[in-house]
């Protein structure tokens, strides 16, 4: 699935993929001179994956299997890295459950489904330790990137749990900054989540300083669930509002910003005009169907050169994966993730971390600089003429 052009065939051939194949991916040249110079050996590698999942599932697997056979102790996967001051406020991104249950037809990071999740318990004993605290970014922590919080059946009480665990960190930034540690939350809308979304949206009501939510609107191949989350805001006037635009599909207009509370948004990517060609995606005929007059932009653009090779920390239950930002020439998805070990962490943390997040005090690699549009263009060029067939786009037919 990975075309291997000059840049592909440079990399080591001691660090190539070992995960399933059709969640392999490679990891960009910057990121491979990095590590061959701190000699990191292959055995220290556990592979590169487009998504952080170390074995995906073919197909769907109950809740209730996942809840009661796929229960991981948070406290004890994250324990070998508790006190390591290089990780000192390195995350600010995790999920809860390994994958995704709702599987959008289209989804930039075409997450897996889901085969694991943190137990509730081990949640609290994780935030309730100050090495754990210690290892969080100073401005936020988000829950929502490959996965969905509301797959969890005690996302609310984790949410709680989050929220009085980083009451030290809202407590310090407030000092030192005037500004407030945020508890961010990313989820999708689905009729039989409502009760849930209802418990968040009163949890952002409560702590307007503390929570930012999101609640993201699907671009399928039909519109049942955008339809009845126009019910479900018409019957919530007191936090959507009473007048909306129609649009010309029908559907209601629910802008980012239209909420009467400024720390719930919507993401509403129903029928948009620009279409992002990464991650799961529906087929040029299919877009055609959904959306007349559209822009598709390609999955290539220069964009994911300026950032290539840049990294952040992420965790979910299959392990503290290292993320690193890519283009479609490595991995589909625009990311390639490994998982992060005692006996790798040395050398990973060489690598630059992304410039967007805080950086962390303790890592070596420091900040990473945003290559300029030139830069990214010749990048971009050279890929083209080493890779002349791109890696095949995942898409729904």
């Amino acid at each position: 699935m990975v075309n291997e052009g000059a840049e592909g065939q440079n990399i080591n051939q001691s660090i190539r993929r070992k995960l399933i194949a059709f969640n392999t991916a490679e990891p960009p040249p910057e990121v491979t001179k990095i590590i061959e110079k701190q000699g990191l050996l292959d055995s220290n590698i556990e592979g590169w994956a487009a998504v952080p999942a170390i074995t995906p599932p073919s197909k769907r697997i109950s809740r209730k299997e996942i809840s009661t056979e796929g229960l991981v102790d948070a406290y004890e996967l994250l324990s070998p890295f508790l006190g390591n001051k290089t990780l000192d406020q390195t995350l600010r991104t995790a999920d809860i459950l390994n994958g995704c249950g709702h599987h959008c037809d289209t989804c930039l990071a075409d997450a897996s489904f889901p085969t694991k999740m943190f137990s509730f318990e081990s949640m609290k004993k994780l935030f309730s330790d100050e090495r754990f605290i210690n290892m969080l970014q100073k401005d936020s922590l988000r829950f929502g990137s490959s996965g969905d919080i509301l797959d969890h059946p005690q996302a609310i009480d984790i949410v709680k749990t989050a929220l009085q665990g980083t009451i030290p960190l809202n407590e310090k930034r407030v000092r030192e900054e005037g500004k407030r540690h945020k508890i961010r939350i990313f989820t999708n809308y689905r009729p039989n989540t409502e009760k849930q979304i209802d418990e968040l949206i009163e949890l952002a009501r409560q702590n307007p300083d503390r929570i930012d939510l999101c609640i993201s609107l699907p671009f399928n191949k039909k519109d049942e669930v955008n339809i009845k989350f126009q019910d479900f805001v018409k019957a919530r006037p007191q936090f959507f509002g009473e007048k909306f635009e129609t649009l010309e599909d029908g559907m209601l207009s629910v802008p980012w910003g239209n909420e009467k509370l400024e720390n719930i948004g919507i993401q509403d990517v129903r029928h948009p005009r620009l279409l992002f060609m990464v991650g799961r995606v529906l087929s040029k005929e299919a877009n055609a169907g959904r959306v007349p007059d559209y822009d598709m932009v390609e999955a290539d653009r220069d964009t994911a050169f300026r950032d290539r090779g840049l990294v952040k920390t992420y965790l979910n239950p299959d392990a503290l994966w290292l993320m690193i930002y890519t283009t479609p020439y490595e991995s589909h998805t625009g990311r390639v993730f490994t998982p992060i070990t005692p006996s790798n962490l040395e050398a990973f943390s060489h690598l630059p971390y992304h410039y967007d997040f805080s950086t962390p005090p303790n890592w070596p690699g420091g900040k990473g600089e945003e290559r300029d549009w030139q830069s990214a263009g010749e990048l971009k060029k050279q890929a083209e003429i080493s890779n002349k067939q791109m890696k095949p786009i995942v898409v729904v037919h």
